[in-house]
């Protein structure tokens, strides 16, 4: 796993010192043109209104491949094979309100049209990203990707 992200680093965290970890399946869906799935945190949603890849928390007992099935069916009405999740990489990000590992999956199969089930809203977007602002969790996403497709860094 890479190094801790410190997101917002000027902002003081909530709870000082050790704090639980909060694990997040986060789907990376991508097409076959090569755009993938952003969406909004919806409203009254920490960090409401800034793009991310859908995903979230990780129920007890659960694998990451259940939790991502779980939470694209629940959040955006796609369904998805657990066994066509492809884990991809992992990052701890340091934000003021929570610890938290997101485990990244690449996603190139599922099934259902989008219905924003809470509210937010979705873009297929490309590298550079025009979707702003990014959540700073999603970052690396856009970094890894850049490096796998060759992109020039100047544009995430």
């Amino acid at each position: 796993m890479a190094d801790i992200l410190k997101a917002d680093a000027h902002l003081a965290r909530d709870v000082p010192g050790e704090r639980p970890i909060v694990d997040v399946a986060v789907g990376v869906l991508l097409q076959a043109d090569g755009r993938f799935l952003l969406t909004s945190r919806p409203a009254g949603k920490v960090y409401a209104g800034y793009w991310e890849f859908p995903g979230g928390k990780l129920e007890a007992g659960e694998s990451v491949e259940q939790a991502l099935a779980r939470e694209l069916h629940e959040e955006l009405g796609l369904d998805i094979d657990p066994a066509d999740v492809q884990r991809w990489r992992e990052q701890l990000v340091d934000y003021p309100h929570a610890l938290v590992r997101l485990h990244f999956c690449k996603l190139f199969d599922w099934r259902g049209e989008l219905q924003m089930r809470e509210g937010q809203a979705f873009v297929w977007d490309t590298l550079p990203v025009q979707a702003a602002p990014v959540l700073p969790g999603a970052l690396p996403v856009l970094e890894w990707l850049q490096a796998e497709r060759g992109v020039a860094p100047d544009g995430i």
